[in-house]
């Protein structure tokens, strides 16, 4: 359980990072005319509005690895419980999938605006893909604990002809 806890508080860091990151550049002294002027177009024009957003999601998604990683490598040696091994692999593989997929999008939809509502939203999205990926994780840690008191004569079995 320990694991999920330092997933949380490696996530929640993350996501203040990006709202505070975002927050120093959208009231730069830089650009006092940025989201009312009418006439300034937010397209591929305005290149350095967004490197640091993109370095903060691709950090992100990295620290989001990392963790899983950890996790993994932390199941598969408390685990002797082959088939388990695989459903972790298989769900990890499909969240990560999951992350980098949403946050190609998000990349894009940053490369088309960058208005002040379209970063909320994208913080929105963000904070729903956490909750998401942590409800995956408690549910398989769950079925994890569930299974390995079940099976614990079976394991007694398995190390007995190893």
């Amino acid at each position: 359980m320990i694991t999920i806890t330092t997933i949380k508080i490696n996530v929640i860091m993350n996501v203040w990072v990006i709202i505070y990151n975002h927050y120093n550049h959208h009231h730069h002294p830089h650009h006092p005319h940025h989201p009312y002027h009418p006439h300034h177009h937010h397209g591929h024009h305005q290149p350095h509005h967004y490197p640091s957003i993109i370095t903060m999601i691709i950090i992100l998604n990295i620290n989001v690895c990392i963790t899983i990683i950890i996790t993994i490598s932390t199941i598969l040696i408390i685990m002797d419980i082959y088939l388990i091994n695989i459903i972790i692999i298989i769900i990890i593989i499909s969240t990560l999938l999951f992350i980098i997929i949403l946050i190609t999008i998000l990349i894009i939809i940053l490369n088309i605006t960058t208005t002040i509502t379209v970063t909320i939203v994208m913080i929105i999205i963000i904070i729903i893909i956490i909750i998401i990926i942590l409800i995956i994780f408690t549910i398989t840690f769950l079925t994890i604990i569930t299974v390995t008191t079940i099976g614990t004569n079976h394991n007694d079995i398995q190390h007995h002809y190893q």
